[in-house]
């Protein structure tokens, strides 16, 4: 899953990882296994993921919120994005 990161100034804190095509995000376990190439999947409720998620050449490619505070470090403010097929999402810090 290819993971990229949209920053925003916010207070709360952001756990997720991976694990095939499951992403959970806090304790918020979603599915991506039906999002396609000519399908991809808008998620507009969602607390965490900006637009819409997509499949190229098979992979998911996501944005996520990235909660950063007053203090963001320049890696924070400008974070690069990830691939990641399983665990953790590694969180620019």
């Amino acid at each position: 899953m290819q993971i990229t990161f949209s920053p925003q100034r916010r207070d709360d804190m952001l756990s997720a990882s991976v694990d095939g095509n499951i992403l959970t995000l806090n304790d918020e376990v979603i599915d991506l296994t039906s999002v396609t190439a000519e399908d991809p999947r808008d998620f507009e409720g969602s607390d965490w993921i900006v637009g819409q998620a997509t499949r190229v050449d098979g992979e998911l490619h996501v944005t996520l919120i990235l909660p950063v505070g007053p203090e963001a470090s320049e890696a924070q403010r400008f974070p690069l994005p990830v691939s990641v097929s399983a665990g953790a999402v590694p969180l620019p810090v």
